[in-house]
């Protein structure tokens, strides 16, 4: 039953399940950083494919995602699409920080393993974008009293989500608002700006990796 649990849910949201923790509204606040990627141009991609190859190309992608995330302190949440929702929760009791940098370091360097891998292939290289935001989210269950589904939501995942739409706009496959450098003491970011995203009252600021 964990095994399962962990494998649809994720590690902690099993736990918590397994725990009792299955009431509708029932979640914490918590300080976390969080995390949204999807690949680019899916659309185009799944119109040249099968159904049976386009599943195997998200499976790829996505194994460039989860066990970084995870190796560094962070957790699945969900996939939605082609899109991963993730995030970091710090300052857990008996559990070391994340890091949700090297984390994105990790699926920078899988996902230019894979694209070797489909270029030798002759298969079409893979882009994603992926946006980085540090704040606080109510982590638990959301839904009905019939069907519930462990999540975050906040401000904060919105700011994260608004944000993965200006890695495209910038022409940046790695985005980090200012909150979250500023909470990791990241170094080795561009500023591109102060951006108002869609549905977000304040104006973000936002930076993208320097170009090696």
């Amino acid at each position: 039953m964990e095994t399962a649990l962990s494998t649809y849910l994720g590690r902690n949201a099993g736990q918590q399940v397994l725990r009792g923790k299955i009431r509708a509204g029932h979640g914490e606040l918590v300080k976390a950083a969080i995390l949204f990627a999807d690949l680019h141009d899916f659309t185009s991609l799944t119109e040249r494919l099968g159904p049976e190859e386009t599943v195997g190309l998200l499976n790829d992608y996505f194994d460039c995602l989860v066990v970084p995330i995870e190796q560094h302190g962070g957790y699945v949440l969900k996939f939605i699409g082609d899109a991963v929702l993730g995030f970091f929760p710090v300052d857990v009791p008996d559990d070391p920080e994340p890091a949700p940098m090297a984390a994105v370091h990790a699926i920078r360097g899988r996902l230019t393993e894979l694209n070797q891998v489909r270029t030798a292939r002759n298969e079409s290289p893979l882009h994603h974008g992926l946006c980085m935001h540090f704040g606080e989210v109510l982590y638990g269950n959301i839904g009905s009293s019939e069907r519930l589904d462990f999540t975050i939501i906040g401000t904060a995942v919105n700011v994260a989500q608004r944000c993965l739409e200006y890695t495209r706009v910038l022409g940046a496959d790695y985005l980090f608002t200012e909150a979250f450098a500023r909470q990791f003491a990241v170094a080795g970011l561009q500023s591109v700006g102060a951006h108002r995203l869609r549905g977000v009252e304040d104006t973000v600021p936002l930076l993208k990796l320097v170009p090696n």
